[in-house]
């Protein structure tokens, strides 16, 4: 049986189980049963000390396990990224404690969810379906996996592992602005996902091109389809930092949430995760995270790229 816990880990729901347990060039693509190479290993570290994690991160393993929901746990393999939080306390409750900390700070300084970031960097630097992808936490015994969920297209956490015997609980504060919203499809009627992706995609691609006139270049925008996901490969210049060439990374998440709301109108949920790299040559193999050295910008930038979502899409998708 799965409950729902009262809380959320940075914006991606936490459930607990009762049973246990642009793609970069130097990234090499995965199968459900093809293991990484050296190559591909250490470059997800330096993603790691890039982004300032390696003191409290741990790169335990990628590989092939079943997936973290049991009701899914035989149908196939899975590929998971295994991070072990790095904390010297004996005590459990300190180490979920600190963990938690970990947490709020990065959100605090990024305004975006550590789980989601590392999810998608990892989804996107190995070419995987983000349907069989997951990262995998390990704090003391407890595992907290990031995957999407197959329900309706939104990004979760589940508890696995042993339960805390302290009975202490990863209580992290709500979801950053800049990547949740909801909001109502106008006063039509109800669209299909479809029609909505299709908006998603031309409110955000008509975004970027009208932005990118203070750089000079037009950006490449590639996207990607799947049910309730829009993912957006935008190759640019100077949008997020002063000059530097950019890959920016857009992946919104949505599905439709009317039966939640007080009357049945056309109300839909978005989550809209938002990752930029940077370099001073567009034939640069290994950029670097802009959230390093250009964290208020990109922090601004995701909340463009949100309010104008959260805007046009107010207005109606046929308007």
């Amino acid at each position: 049986m799965r409950n729902v816990v009262q809380l959320a880990i940075l914006g991606v729901t936490l459930l607990t189980s009762s049973l246990p347990s642009s793609k970069l060039a130097s990234a090499s693509p995965l199968t459900p049963f093809q293991e990484p190479s050296n190559a591909d290993i250490e470059w997800f570290q330096s993603l790691l000390k890039g982004a300032g994690l390696l003191d409290r991160f741990d790169f335990l393993r990628i590989g092939t396990g079943p997936h973290p929901d049991p009701v899914l746990a035989l149908d196939s393999l899975i590929q998971h990224l295994e991070l072990g939080f790095r904390d010297d306390s004996s005590n459990e409750t300190d180490k979920l404690a600190h963990f938690q900390e970990v947490l709020e700070q990065h959100q605090a300084k990024h305004s975006t969810a550590l789980p989601a970031k590392l999810f998608y960097e990892f989804v996107h630097a190995f070419a995987l379906d983000r349907l069989k992808a997951c990262v995998d936490f390990h704090v003391g015994e407890v595992i907290y996996s990031t995957y999407v969920s197959r329900q309706d297209s939104s990004l979760i956490v589940r508890q696995g592992g042993k339960r805390s015997r302290s009975g202490f609980s990863v209580v992290i504060p709500p979801a950053a602005p800049q990547e949740m919203f909801s909001t109502r499809m106008g006063k039509q009627p109800l669209p299909d996902a479809k029609s909505v992706s299709d908006a998603v995609e031309k409110i955000l691609t008509v975004y970027l091109i009208e932005a990118s006139r203070k750089g000079g270049v037009k950006p490449d925008i590639t996207p990607e389809r799947d049910d309730g996901h829009l993912g957006l490969s935008v190759q640019a210049k100077a949008l997020v930092t002063d000059r530097f060439w950019e890959w920016i990374q857009i992946d919104v998440e949505f599905h439709n949430d009317s039966a939640s709301a007080k009357e049945p109108k056309s109300q839909w949920m978005f989550a809209c995760y938002l990752g930029v790299k940077y370099a001073s040559s567009p034939r640069e193999r290994s950029p670097t995270d802009a959230d390093s050295d250009y964290s208020m910008q990109v922090e601004n930038f995701r909340k463009k790229v949100r309010d104008q979502l959260q805007t046009n899409l107010g207005k109606g998708i046929h308007d």
